[in-house]
């Protein structure tokens, strides 16, 4: 649950950073988990709010595998 968390922070650090020197319009995709979990509507919000408050980012929910793609 911790790691989860640091791996928002770290999500919302970068793109604080980033947002700033962007001249032109950016398309990102935000990766989640399937569209039936939890995770899902979660990223969906935090793309809302993104495209909202971040003038010239674009930002896209994706539904991935979640953590069943990273299995090695």
């Amino acid at each position: 649950m911790r790691k989860g968390w640091i791996v928002v922070l770290g999500c919302f650090l970068v793109m604080g950073m980033i947002s700033p020197g962007l001249a032109q319009q950016s398309k990102l995709i935000l990766a989640t988990g399937g569209t039936a979990g939890t995770y899902y509507p979660f990223g969906g919000a935090m793309a809302k709010i993104w495209n909202s408050k971040i003038p010239e980012v674009n930002v896209t929910a994706q539904a991935t595998g979640a953590s069943a793609e990273m299995s090695v």
